[in-house]
This record gives C-alpha cells, structure tokens and sequence, in this order.
C-alpha cells in the first residue's frame, strides 16, 4: 500500500507541475500579445498616410503558442516602411522598426506583470 500512495503523490505532483506549466505559458502569450497590440497602437501615428489603406492593413495576432506578430497586410507596405528616401508629410520610414524599439521596456514591464499573475 505504502508503494501506491507514494506513485499517487507522485502522479499529483506531476498533474500539479503540468497544470502550472500551463498557466505559466498561459501568461506569457497574453504578456506577448499585449506587448504586440502595443507597438501595434505605437507604429500606427507613425505610419505614413496617402490614402490610408496601409494604416488600415496593420495587424497584430498570436502566430504560435509563443509568438506574436505585427505587420501589415498591404502589398506595398514593405517599400514605404524601407524607402529612407521617400518625402511624407504624415508619418516616417521604419514606422514599426521605430515602435518595436520605442516599446521595448514597456514591452517587457507587461510581460512581467502578466507573469506575476
């Protein structure tokens, strides 16, 4: 008897450590895409403005369990974010490159106060 009790605990122990696990990445995703919403909102006023479609394109999404992406959907928003070159009269180049960094601790503080959960 004194054998199944001790795998019982064992096996308790084991669920416990998953469940943890699990709440921990749990809180880490939710830490990331806060993180990625954020540079999303930042990059936005960056972003240059013609007709407005590339503002509209952006997004932010969890693409893995423990990935987060920012982007934009419009076909040309690769050359504008790129082209140093270019003249705008709202907004910059390296729009979201500027907000990735701006972000960076603000970006961290959330991930570690969802962690702290």
């Amino acid at each position: 008897m004194a054998m199944s009790g001790g795998m019982k605990g064992v096996t308790e122990a084991i669920n416990a450590l998953k469940k943890e696990h699990q709440e921990i990445v749990k809180d880490a995703a939710r830490g990331l895409y806060k993180g990625a919403l954020l540079v999303q909102r930042t990059a936005l006023p960056l972003t240059p403005i013609d007709d407005g479609p590339l503002r509209e394109s952006s997004y932010a999404e969890m693409v893995g369990p423990m990935t987060a992406q920012v982007g934009y959907t419009a076909e040309y928003a690769p050359h504008v974010h790129e082209n140093l070159d270019a003249n705008h009269p709202v907004g910059e180049a390296k729009f979201l490159e500027k907000a990735e960094k701006e972000t960076r601790a603000q970006r961290k503080a959330l991930l570690r106060k969802e962690m702290k959960r």
